[in-house]
């Protein structure tokens, strides 16, 4: 019985300490301006890492992962696959397969914006998987090519009253 009594009063104070730091947690939403200087440093930091350096974009607690939002490597070249991603289930998993609840196919949308010389904006319903929400809303990424790579980089915010062509202007 004693047991059971301190297992569930650590299980409470688990939950207490989480609820209690998410809000903190939710107040830190990343700027359109911080994605794409991290998205220029992801992309800088692939073209002298590597392959190698594609690990780094896995780790949930990197450098890769900041605020309420984080960079993820896909392939728009061979198999049209995510190569890195904070969640390992989405690691390997066809882009073409990920259709937004609005029919739109991430693929197409990542890659299009991503084959621009400069990057580019892209808008896509996506879930806020890293407060572990499942419902879709609206994620705002920019992407950008990996000169000399087969991969590109993105990174993205949520957010429902920014303009595209007020994204368009931060670069």
């Amino acid at each position: 019985m004693t047991s059971m009594v301190r297992t569930l009063g650590i299980s409470m104070l688990f939950v207490l300490v989480f609820v209690v730091s998410l809000p903190a947690f939710a107040g830190e939403e990343a700027t359109p301006q911080e994605v794409v200087a991290k998205i220029k440093e992801a992309k800088e930091f692939l073209v002298k890492a590597g392959d190698p350096g594609l690990v780094e974009f896995n780790d949930t607690k990197g450098r890769w992962a900041w605020k309420d939002t984080y960079v993820f490597v896909f392939d728009c070249e061979g198999q049209k696959t995510l190569i890195a991603h904070i969640n390992p289930k989405l690691v390997g998993m066809d882009l073409a397969k990920l259709i937004d609840p609005t029919g739109r196919n991430l693929a197409l949308i990542l890659c299009e914006g991503a084959g621009k010389p400069e990057g580019s904006w892209v808008e896509y319903l996506w879930p806020r998987m890293v407060l572990g929400d499942q419902k879709p809303v609206r994620k705002i990424s920019f992407t950008m090519n990996v000169p000399g790579a087969r991969y590109q980089v993105g990174a993205g915010i949520y957010n429902e009253t920014i303009t595209m062509g007020d994204l368009e202007k931060i670069r």
